[in-house]
């Protein structure tokens, strides 16, 4: 098959005017893109091309929707059960996704992806239909056989969320739909459509994993058994003399190997930040893992060369007090860098081996609000910290590459150093904020939420952004939501978007906090 990168004749079948608004869309494309090409691009300001780049995504996203809904389409007439009859097999593939992924050049996960986004619109303008039929007939909507995703559908069209965000919420909740009530199932696809403008799919791949354990917590010992079965670690010799290690470890035996390795790195890094005159390194994070890696072995075969740098990482395991009592022993806890929740026996067993020690939070031993006694947060301010955090508040990176900053700087403001002037950055974002020493950012912070505001160099508008759990994890509150949704099963949804209502106390999302009080709660926790 060849394409000359023209579009077809208009096909008598065609819808009127298609073709030729295709032919439209191309021919403005390809005009503006003649505007910025070679040396027109770098004569841009930055604020414009930064307005090239914010359009592009929407014209891209806007393209995506387009051919979600055609991928979709060449899906259903090429299933399986249409055998050689179906669209794919007749082209000469064998399913339909390596026939997408050969015309798009892009792969079968990526094809896959556009299936399920063209298949989530479809599936939501087919309930909106039935239930305006139903309406006009005097009849009440009725719920679907299989599950639908309005929500996400409805940011789809808007442009809010792309495809890659929707494939990662609709294949998630599919896979609990049979674990979780339709009104937790709801409730999870508002709060991730909440949560995906403005994240990579990188980014936003861990909190969907947050949000599924906390739909399906039952299965985490299950499926910890399963994972613990399939590790494996493999070393082989490439052509060119080199040696790659690869493998794939169960939550519980990835815990401290990564902890260790990510302790190292934020180590590096923040040497590397505040000037070290020893530190002479410009390594990147993966060459430091690796070098971590080989020291480790070193020291496991007795040798004492070679010493590395005191990582100061701690284990932080989060479990209720029945579940480290053992009152509770099918529950998961959460442990910090853990993409997944790892079953409470299991972490048990670890914490006797590893000698980890209980700790509570605001406990007569440990003061919590030292004001100006001291300069640098405690490691149990920084673990009260990483509970409404969960990692950098700005980028969402993992706690072992974090560090407490003081809201009101210590030294420019006086600041002081309590939990209710601290907030979790990794090394890099520290940085960023500590670049203008007049406080460029401004950050605010309550018990359950952290928000930025970027400066007006970075957002003209300055519009506070999110932080924290509330944008990279799941809160308390979260939980207590899923919790009450799925005690009971609410009869079937009529159609359009799930109503959630709020809580008391509960702060809508669209709007930063104006009083900086943040005051976790006590909670039974392990360090190692």
């Amino acid at each position: 098959m060849t394409s000359t990168g023209q579009l077809p004749v208009q096909s008598a079948d065609a819808p009127a005017g298609l073709e030729d608004a295709l032919a439209q869309a191309r021919t403005a494309l390809s005009t503006v893109r003649a505007l910025v090409a070679g040396e027109a691009a770098s004569g841009l300001s930055e604020r414009v091309l930064l307005d090239v780049q914010a359009a592009a995504t929407d014209v891209k996203r806007d393209s995506d929707l387009l051919l979600a809904a055609a991928c979709a389409e060449i899906a259903r007439r090429s299933s399986i059960d249409l055998g050689a009859t179906g669209l794919a097999r007749k082209q000469g593939f064998s399913e339909p996704t390596k026939q997408i992924a050969a015309i798009t050049g892009g792969s079968r996960r990526e094809a896959d992806r556009l299936i399920r986004a063209g298949r989530v619109m479809a599936e939501a303008e087919e309930r909106a239909r039935r239930a305006e039929q139903a309406v006009a007939a005097g009849e009440e909507a009725t719920e679907p056989d299989e599950p639908t995703y309005p929500v996400v559908a409805g940011a789809l069209s808007a442009g809010r969320i792309s495809v890659d965000h929707a494939a990662q919420v609709t294949r998630m909740l599919d896979s609990v739909s049979d674990a979780a009530t339709r009104d937790q199932v709801a409730l999870a696809e508002r709060r991730l459509v909440e949560r995906a403008p403005g994240l990579s799919a990188e980014q936003f791949a861990p909190i969907v994993m947050r949000w599924r354990d906390g739909l399906v917590e039952k299965d985490a010992t299950e499926r910890q058994r399963r994972l613990a079965k399939e590790r494996f670690v493999v070393i082989k010799d490439q052509p060119d003399g080199a040696v790659r290690i690869s493998g794939i470890l169960d939550p519980v035996t990835a815990v401290p190997i990564r902890a260790a390795l990510e302790g190292v790195v934020k180590d590096a890094l923040r040497r590397r930040r505040d000037g070290d005159p020893l530190a002479d390194d410009d390594r990147r994070p993966g060459q430091i893992r690796a070098d971590a890696l080989a020291t480790f072995a070193r020291h496991m075969l007795g040798c004492d060369q070679a010493p590395i740098a005191h990582a100061t990482t701690k284990v932080i395991v989060r479990m209720t007090l029945d579940q480290l009592l053992g009152l509770d022993p099918e529950g998961a806890a959460t442990v910090d860098g853990a993409g997944s929740a790892i079953p409470v026996g299991e972490l048990r067993r670890a914490s006797v081996d590893a000698g980890y020690l209980p700790l509570v939070l605001g406990g007569d031993d440990e003061k919590l609000n030292v004001g100006r006694e001291k300069r640098l947060f405690s490691p149990a301010q920084c673990v009260a910290l990483l509970e409404r955090d969960g990692g950098c508040a700005m980028c969402g990176a993992p706690p072992s590459h974090c560090e407490a900053h003081h809201i009101e700087w210590w030294d420019r403001d006086r600041g002081v150093t309590d939990l209710s002037n601290g907030v979790m950055l990794c090394v890099a974002c520290h940085h960023t904020i500590h670049r203008d020493r007049w406080g460029a950012w401004d950050i605010r912070a309550s018990n359950e939420e952290v928000w930025f505001t970027p400066p007006a160099s970075v957002d003209p508008a300055r519009t506070p952004r999110l932080g924290g759990k509330a944008r990279f994890g799941i809160t308390e509150r979260d939980r207590r939501q899923l919790d009450a949704a799925g005690a009971t099963e609410s009869p079937p949804r009529e159609h359009g978007p799930p109503s959630i209502e709020p809580r008391a106390g509960d702060s809508p999302l669209e709007e930063p906090p104006s009083v900086v009080r943040p005051d976790p709660e006590l909670e039974i926790l392990l360090l190692s």
